[in-house]
């Protein structure tokens, strides 16, 4: 081993942060009672959390949920940012 390398030589047990989980199916419902608004939804959340919704989360499809973030901060870890969204109903017979 060189001298540049270290052995991790102690381990902290402990309990992990609690899990923060996102109830999108309120939020969905919420967005379709004020269509084309768009909403900040949460601020200084996790960029982690936008890439889930941009990947696609049942209760908020792309096809019918515009998302945008703002205040994105690059050196915070976790990565945070703002999360605005919008519903915007599909016309009738287009999908």
């Amino acid at each position: 081993m060189s001298d540049d390398e270290k052995n991790v030589v102690s381990v902290e047990f402990t309990q992990p942060p609690p899990m923060t989980r996102y109830d999108w199916q309120s939020v969905a419902d919420e967005l379709r009672q004020k269509p084309n608004e768009w909403a900040r939804v949460f601020k200084d959340g996790p960029v982690s959390a936008v890439n889930s919704l941009r990947q696609g989360v049942a209760a908020l499809p792309p096809e019918e949920f515009k998302f945008r973030t703002s205040n994105n901060d690059k050196t915070a870890r976790p990565r945070t940012c703002d999360l605005w969204i919008m519903y915007t109903p599909r016309k009738k017979g287009k999908k």
